[in-house]
């Protein structure tokens, strides 16, 4: 599964993205397991499709509401 690099954080030596549920942030770990251009492979609890978080996610709490906007 590849998400864009800029989902992925890290938080306490671990790696997670914040997948959007119910217009809420979640936390989802995951192990990143290469990189190619701007997107990064990664395993974790995620299917293809979820929406995650790119823009201000480091600034996310779990359960913090979350406005979805679409790219162009």
């Amino acid at each position: 599964l590849m998400v864009p690099k800029d989902a992925v954080l890290t938080a306490g030596g671990k790696k997670m993205v914040y997948l959007v549920t119910e217009g809420r942030a979640r936390p989802v770990p995951v192990e990143v397991v290469g990189y190619q251009g701007g997107l990064a492979a990664i395993s974790g609890s995620l299917t293809a499709g979820d929406p995650v978080v790119i823009r201000g996610n480091e600034r996310l709490r779990p359960g913090q509401p979350v406005k979805v906007i679409e790219a162009d």
